[in-house]
């Protein structure tokens, strides 16, 4: 449950309470003397400068925790598995086209081609994806 949906539930749980109480505590609850208008909207704001600041630590924080001892950006440990590890075979393939038997540039030029495009067209739709993502969710 979201902290707004857990507030709405207990502003009407008070609310259900208050109007259940007897008339002499009704009319106790109304003498009881309120804030000016313009020390709530103090008081509001300070509360609210308060929350951003703690928000602002609390990013800046995150971004200190979060920082990797590497200083490259983008090159991590991931990088070097997935490029020289995890795409080993395809290096070997691509390398087979133009070094193997037989030997036909033309279709290893066609296979580079295909290759391209599906990275591009994978890329692509990944790039659109995380856009409508964003547009309907954020």
């Amino acid at each position: 449950m979201s902290t707004r949906h857990a507030a709405s539930n207990v502003a009407h749980a008070v609310s259900d309470a208050v109007h259940t109480l007897p008339d002499e505590l009704h009319a106790a609850s109304d003498a009881v003397p309120t804030l000016p208008d313009e020390l709530h909207a103090a008081s509001d704001a300070a509360a609210s400068a308060a929350g951003y600041a703690d928000v602002a630590a609390s990013i800046a924080n995150y971004a200190a925790a979060s920082t990797a001892s590497y200083s490259l950006p983008f090159v991590g440990p991931g990088t070097y598995l997935i490029f020289g590890i995890v795409l080993l075979p395809v290096y070997v393939m691509i390398l087979a086209w133009f070094l193997g038997d037989p030997r036909d540039n033309s279709k290893g030029l066609l296979g580079i081609g295909y290759l391209i495009g599906l990275t591009t067209v994978l890329w692509g739709g990944l790039l659109v994806a995380t856009l409508v993502i964003g547009a309907v969710f954020f």
